[in-house]
């Protein structure tokens, strides 16, 4: 398989996995739905049967809280979609959700200080153990939905589900509230004030955090320290890479967005593009829910660049018919702003007599004196010298030229520097 086939092969199976992702936030959504509407119901009879009031403010805060889940159901449906005015997704819409969010907590814990500092004292309440009783499952199902709402949260990477879970969990320390009020009537003790303002301490330090979030998400805050430099360890260690000149990333609802500048040990542009599928599905694979990796590549820059060519014989510049029976190898140093001749350097062949496996003795004597292209008369692509000049990063280039002048003029390399390696006055 070839490697963009293999690179689009990647991009759909992320496809497939962000629609996945999609739908268990979009399940998950409307079972908050199912949820909040059942508990706001229960708690509504629970209050007009036992006349207590908190109850009944409790269910109406399960009414607004059926409406965000609604809320939210629609928006995750929408933030992944892509258009022509929106090419990166509306991924952001569920932090804008997450802060809506924040206003609701907020408005609960409102609420919730209100009545504790306002609400006066116990009143009277009918059925009352069945009432307790009643809140402490309210309050079990909020907590337990809350903790199953964080695992779809982490698993999937949505904000917004996060956003829901906390205020489920918000709802539960309301039902709790509410269980020390009855309690503290039951008792004749009027402990509910403390206990309350307790909670919306918890609050308004949970309400605080979401707030952060969501806004350094929406300002374009970077990716977290740690997860920069495990995507630039990725980076450097694939072979080709030399430098990261420069790395970014950004959150963008639950998926990631990351640039990366680098510098490669490439001689050819479809090399270079193999590089950088290769590095973009290195990051999909230690970084979580990424969206899009950017790879600017750019090859070494390097004032010099290296040619080795095979000659025929121990004098004259002739090339040889054959790369590993060559009686001498010239290495040409060439500038690579002006394309003039620096430097001839040149090496006999000590592998000329050998029975066999001259080619690739030859070649990794070329890769260790620093070659980055060696021409060649005979076809050699598939043969072992080839593959270890390919793995080397070294240029293959085949030339039907027959002497070392007419090579490098085919590249348009001027020959300042006689074959002998003497500079002309």
């Amino acid at each position: 398989m070839s490697t963009e086939a293999s690179h689009r092969e990647a991009e759909e199976r992320l496809d497939r996995d962000r629609e996945r992702t999609r739908r268990i936030s979009q399940r998950t959504a409307l079972m908050s739905i199912g949820v909040r509407a059942s508990l706001a119901v229960l708690k509504y009879i629970l209050a007009t049967l036992s006349g207590s009031m908190s109850l009944l403010a409790d269910a109406v805060n399960n009414v607004s809280d059926v409406a965000q889940s609604f809320t939210l159901w629609i928006g995750l449906r929408i933030s992944g979609r892509k258009t022509k005015t929106f090419p990166y997704g509306l991924y952001k819409l569920e932090n804008l959700i997450s802060l809506g969010i924040v206003v609701l907590i907020s408005l609960v814990g409102y609420e919730l200080a209100r009545r504790a500092i306002l609400g006066g004292g116990p009143a009277e309440i009918a059925y009352l153990p069945w009432t307790i009783a009643a809140t402490v499952a309210a309050m079990a199902i909020s907590f337990g939905f809350s903790r199953y709402e964080a695992r779809i949260a982490a698993k999937t990477g949505s904000p917004a589900l996060e956003a829901d879970s906390r205020d489920s969990l918000v709802d539960a320390l309301a039902s709790l509230a509410v269980l020390v009020s009855l309690v503290s009537a039951w008792l004749g003790y009027n402990i509910d004030v403390f206990a309350t303002l307790v909670i919306v301490a918890f609050i308004v330090y949970t309400a605080a955090g979401l707030a952060v979030d969501s806004i350094r998400v929406l300002l374009d805050a970077s990716l977290d320290h740690d997860l920069l430099n495990l995507i630039q360890q990725t980076i450097e260690r694939d072979p080709d890479v030399l430098e990261v000149h420069s790395l970014m990333g950004r959150n963008s609802g639950p998926y990631r967005f990351v640039e990366a500048h680098v510098v490669l040990d490439v001689h050819d542009l479809d090399h270079a593009h193999q590089v950088s599928y290769r590095l973009e599905e290195a990051v999909h694979e230690v970084a979580p829910n990424v969206d899009r990796v950017l790879i600017h590549f750019e090859p070494e820059r390097r004032e010099t660049y290296v040619y080795a060519l095979p000659l025929a014989d121990s004098e004259g510049d002739t090339l040889s018919e054959k790369f590993g029976e060559a009686a001498r190898y010239v290495l040409v140093s060439v500038g690579t702003e002006d394309r003039t001749v620096r430097e001839t350097h040149y090496l006999t062949n000590p592998y000329k007599d050998e029975p066999g496996g001259r080619g690739i003795r030859v070649a990794q004597m070329l890769t260790k004196e620093g070659a980055d292209a060696v021409f060649t008369r005979e076809e050699i692509e598939g043969k072992g010298p080839y593959y270890v000049l390919s793995a080397a990063h070294i240029e293959v280039l085949r030339t039907g030229a027959q002497t070392l002048p007419d090579a490098l003029a085919g590249e348009q390399i001027h020959m300042e520097v006689p074959a002998d390696g003497t500079r002309s006055a």
